[in-house]
């Protein structure tokens, strides 16, 4: 898809299982500029495969991830991606189980 941009996928129970082959779309697709994937139950297996996603996508700029069981190392997953993606702008990892050894610095 060429023309897509926004994509809302809000509490559809996609869980990790989903989330990887959302992943294998993402990967290739070059328009999407906003994923919304609050409340979906990816936890940190689905966080991984979005990371890995997010290190060859450079075309999203906002990404919603609240309430997703992403926790401490899920979200060390996105941090690492963060490393090698410059295009994200925008993350929401609200309430996902992150405590002060998992804040993104």
């Amino acid at each position: 898809n060429h023309t897509l941009v926004y994509l809302n996928l809000y509490h559809i129970s996609i869980g990790a299982k989903g989330i990887r082959h959302l992943s294998e779309a993402l990967k290739e697709n070059h328009a999407l500029l906003y994923l919304d994937l609050a409340f979906n139950d990816i936890g940190q297996q689905g966080a991984l495969y979005l990371a890995e996603a997010l290190k060859v996508n450079h075309r999203l700029t906002h990404l919603r991830l609240i309430g997703n069981k992403i926790g401490n190392i899920g979200t060390k997953y996105i941090a690492d991606m963060l490393k090698i993606n410059n295009t994200l702008n925008n993350i929401d990892l609200g309430d996902n189980n992150i405590n002060d050894e998992g804040i993104l610095y």
